[in-house]
């Protein structure tokens, strides 16, 4: 049986984790939690997360990678069209929403979701590249209704699981939503929250998002926060609560709080937080490392790399480096009825 490595508040864990869904593929769910220690870093000597097991055992580190092997070894249920030029779009359209759009948005998310500002320099290079990914997006993808035609593809699940947050973002810093005028982006979203794989994914990550927290080594108030920023991502939760929830993240946005404790731990050089210029996964973030988010927050071109926590939480790492959080081990098994 396969194994998942990594835990459910990561944005490129879930993305992973929906395709093996809908593919069918039993797979079991091992949470492991940054930074991660020597155990996780024998399976992915990067540190970064997720993490996939194959069924012989050999290990896999890198989500592109990952999704390419499950195309491959499980062809049953297929996510890329046959034609070689279409499955060449739609990796096209994959690589244009990491890189153009995700990429420069997840700069932004201190500021857009913890209050904690971000360099004008930062906010000007970020715009220049989502503006250049919107156009991208405009000119490549296609939203009949997904992003590259009729059929559900491998670039669905990349842009479910980013598009909210990336909304939320330049709505938050630009005062406008850059994806939301794109025609198709609400339609290919409201699919996708309708599929059971991402009304699995996404009721998995509200219950991993406190624990990552606490996990984290912060307060039950800011995780609490954490939830309502999930929540508002994703439009707001439909039951009561979430959409109280929902309400109270976007007040704490809107009038300028910062995230409880949150200027006290970063101190007066919270820009060098994880928060800033976040990395595209979940390395364990060693000196060198650090030294290049504060490089970035004040507006180098230094790139940080690896890819991602579900959007907002990323923060807490610069705590967790500090050894606050330990990587876990509980197995979760998802069997599909063949």
């Amino acid at each position: 049986m396969l194994r998942l490595h990594g835990f459910a508040s990561s944005n490129y864990h879930n993305v992973v984790k929906l395709v093996l869904l809908e593919k069918g593929i039993e797979f079991e769910e091992v949470t492991a939690y940054p930074p991660a220690d020597d155990a996780y870093k024998a399976k992915n000597p990067t540190g970064k997360f997720p993490c996939l097991e194959t069924e012989d055992g050999s290990l896999l580190g890198e989500t592109k990678v990952m999704l390419n092997y499950l195309e491959d070894a499980y062809p049953q249920v297929p996510l890329l069209p046959a034609d070689p030029l279409r499955r060449a779009r739609v990796r096209e359209l994959m690589e244009l929403v990491d890189l153009y759009l995700e990429l420069p948005a997840r700069r932004l998310y201190s500021q857009a979701l913890f209050n904690v500002a971000v360099s004008d320099e930062v906010k000007r290079s970020a715009r220049a590249q989502l503006e250049r990914g919107v156009v991208g997006l405009r000119e490549r993808a296609r939203f009949e209704p997904y992003v590259a035609g009729r059929e559900l593809t491998l670039a669905d699940f990349g842009a479910a699981i980013h598009f909210p947050l990336i909304s939320l973002t330049t709505k938050a810093i630009y005062g406008e939503d850059r994806l939301g005028a794109i025609p198709g982006v609400r339609r290919q979203l409201e699919l996708m929250r309708e599929r059971p794989s991402m009304k699995r994914v996404l009721a998995d990550r509200r219950v991993d998002v406190p624990k990552f927290a606490a996990a984290s080594g912060v307060g039950a108030g800011e995780g609490r926060r954490w939830v309502d920023l999930f929540g508002l991502a994703e439009g707001g939760a439909r039951d009561e609560q979430g959409s109280l929830g929902a309400q109270r993240a976007r007040r704490r946005l809107s009038d300028g709080r910062a995230a409880p404790g949150l200027e006290r731990r970063l101190g007066p050089d919270r820009e060098a937080s994880g928060l800033v210029a976040l990395p595209r996964e979940e390395p364990d973030l060693p000196r060198s490392v650090r030294a290049g988010l504060r490089s970035a927050a004040r507006g180098s071109p230094r790139r940080a790399h690896g890819a991602g926590v579900g959007g907002v939480l990323r923060g807490s790492l610069c705590r967790a480096s500090r050894g606050h959080a330990r990587a876990s081990a509980r197995p979760h098994q998802h069997r599909v009825a063949r």
